[in-house]
């Protein structure tokens, strides 16, 4: 071919490969770490850690199939392999950081971990709208859910005086007539996240497994401060006023729930959990039961003995400064006299071990048959 044709060639199908060489970004080298996780050695026995590379590009392809995630146990290790056409590829979920690339060109990632313990674990996965999960077979069963509810639910719009704006309260109430006294009730953080909880408090109700209660749960603002009092105890107060003052008077009439502080349980996950600890504390009418999973420690609760309350935690082995922060609060609560259960889980910050958890305090604090 002559010099001169082939370069008016080569022109050519450069410009026609420009557009797909520019929708496929060379992969990144430079992955992120978890400063949570170690690299493996020979002394980490009990602890989750990160292992060199156990499979190959062609096992990835393999298992992935038409799949963009998947993950797999193969004695002690864990691996994950994702497909994504992008620079980086970021794991979310349980564990928190960046996969490696498996090439030089192409989109697959992966990573690998030890985990002794990894045959009663429940692991969640996610890279971007791809999403897996690993159950072990000695793992926590997935609570009953029900997809559609039995009892009714609503979202109320509540303009507050505390607050200073409108805010989304979920309501849930259990199908039939409320006893005298009114629904046992849940007051939950986090009304937003809420949804799969409803559906397991609903399928625990009809399945007979515990009594019949309702849920209130409060959408949060924009600010930490108002679950973290030591973050800004202004905006922690004006949120204590909107729940004690203005949403608990308006469900107990409208929807029937009960006034008593024995028959309530105070329900949050991460800063949720450290709200709901501080409210039990600080104002004992609003619920003397509390479920705080996977807490930041950063409440600074003031435990005093004598206080009728009991404490549920619960906190995933994986999830390095939320398990230290639960133990630190089951601790102080403990030494003061107030009862303290922790759960310390093979999983890490993610929701389904939270729903578990959650199904077997239902269970603890609300009874079926009483």
């Amino acid at each position: 071919m002559p010099a001169k044709t082939c370069r008016y060639l080569c022109a050519a199908l450069l410009l026609i490969a420009a557009p797909a060489l520019a929708q496929a970004p060379a992969q990144s080298t430079v992955v992120r770490r978890s400063p949570f996780i170690p690299d493996c050695a020979p002394a980490a026995k009990d602890d989750l850690c990160r292992a060199p590379m156990a499979f190959r590009y062609e096992e990835a392809e393999r298992r992935l199939g038409s799949a963009d995630l998947v993950t797999w146990a193969d004695g002690q290790t864990l691996n994950v392999a994702a497909r994504s056409a992008t620079a980086t590829a970021e794991l979310n979920g349980s564990i928190q950081e960046g996969l490696a690339p498996m090439s030089t060109s192409g989109s697959l990632w992966g990573a690998s971990y030890q985990a002794p313990q990894i045959g009663k674990a429940v692991v969640e996965f996610s890279v971007g709208k791809a999403s897996a999960v690993f159950r072990g077979p000695q793992a926590p069963a997935a609570p009953p859910s029900n997809a559609a509810l039995k009892g009714k639910l609503e979202v109320l719009d509540i303009k507050s005086a505390a607050l200073g704006n409108t805010r989304k309260v979920t309501v849930y109430v259990p199908p039939g007539t409320a006893p005298k006294g009114g629904w046992p009730l849940v007051i939950a953080a986090n009304g937003e996240t809420m949804a799969p909880y409803i559906a397991v408090t609903d399928a625990l109700i009809e399945g007979r497994q515990i009594r019949p209660v309702a849920v209130v749960a409060v959408w949060p603002g924009g600010s930490p401060g108002e679950y973290l009092r030591g973050k800004d105890p202004d905006a922690y107060q004006r949120h204590a006023m909107f729940v004690q003052r203005e949403v608990l008077p308006l469900v107990e009439k409208r929807f029937s729930v009960t006034h008593d502080a024995g028959r309530r349980l105070l329900f949050g996950t991460d800063n949720g959990g450290d709200w709901a600890v501080q409210t039990a504390l600080r104002e004992t009418d609003v619920a003397r039961t509390v479920a705080a999973f996977s807490v930041t420690g950063g409440s600074e609760p003031p435990f005093r003995s004598g206080k009728k309350l009991r404490m549920f935690m619960a906190a995933g082995a994986f999830e390095g400064p939320y398990l230290k922060g639960s133990r630190q609060i089951c601790s102080l609560a403990s030494a003061s006299g107030t009862p303290c259960v922790l759960d310390v889980a093979q999983a890490g910050h993610a929701p389904l071990i939270w729903q578990a958890q959650l199904a077997k305090v239902l269970k603890t604090v609300f009874p079926a048959g009483r």
